[in-house]
């Protein structure tokens, strides 16, 4: 069972960069967090899905960096918008065993 998961909500403006370093951070315990076992991003429409995409690869390749592999799993999710639910894609990112 996961100890703890951060889970990031994408937006179209989402800064890939910084995402992409969240994920990594949260992935491998840095910056005086506790280390994560997997991390999960939100993203509702093609812009938001877009940047998740970009920052997940950005992330893979820090991976690459440490000789670990980065596995994404996608699944769809409701998301609440002010009582509106709306579909979007979840990103469950973690390292591979």
């Amino acid at each position: 069972m996961a100890k703890n998961v951060p889970v990031f909500k994408v937006s179209n403006g989402s800064d890939v960069r910084k995402l992409a370093g969240c994920i990594s951070h949260s992935l491998k315990g840095d910056n005086h967090q506790e280390k994560a076992d997997k991390v999960e991003l939100v993203c509702c429409g093609a812009g938001s899905c877009n940047q998740a995409v970009k920052a997940i690869t950005i992330s893979s390749s820090h991976a690459r960096l440490i000789n670990k592999t980065l596995i994404t799993e996608t699944s769809f999710t409701d998301i609440d918008f002010d009582g509106e639910v709306r579909t979007g894609i979840r990103f469950t990112i973690y390292f591979k065993e």
